[in-house]
């Protein structure tokens, strides 16, 4: 919201108009970044440092590939390999409040949209797949370790 109320007071870009969808916007990309955290909190057992680093390498790679710290990086990576961009949650939340600055028709907002909602699906499902699967290995390494005790123990007859 801080990032918005700069865009509307400082910049003075004017998206009163359309207020509902920048909310929309702002909603929906707090969502995918949560999901995105999740997601990559959830994987491998790595170290808190490391899980942060991969965070801080994806969200300033994504900001540098979408043309938010070099102007015309945004340009070159859709000219040269566009599918970057089409997967980048941060190229994509921009190109929605670009859309809506710029655009009489919602058409690119709409398909931005809908790219990030997938994208956010996509980071839940790997979340719980990723739990799951943390939690099934967890219950055969332990029910396996339980039977190699009770076959050893000298009790075991």
């Amino acid at each position: 919201l801080i990032s918005f109320a700069f865009i509307i007071l400082v910049l003075r870009i004017p998206l009163n108009t359309r207020l509902p969808f920048a909310l929309l916007a702002i909603l929906t990309g707090c969502t995918t970044g949560m999901t995105m955290g999740f997601f990559i909190g959830a994987i491998g057992n790595m170290s808190e440092n490391v899980k942060t680093g991969l965070v801080m390498v994806i969200t300033m790679g994504g900001s540098f590939l979408s043309g938010l710290m070099a102007g015309n990086m945004r340009i070159v990576v859709d000219t040269y390999c566009p599918i970057i961009n089409r997967i980048n949650p941060t190229a994509l939340i921009s190109d929605m409040f670009y859309s809506l600055a710029i655009y009489d028709s919602l058409d690119r907002y709409f398909e931005n949209l809908i790219s990030l909602v997938i994208l956010s699906v996509l980071f839940y499902v790997g979340t719980l797949m990723n739990c799951v699967l943390a939690n099934f290995y967890n219950y055969l390494t332990k029910y396996y370790a339980k039977q190699q005790y009770t076959k050893n123990s000298p009790n075991f007859q």
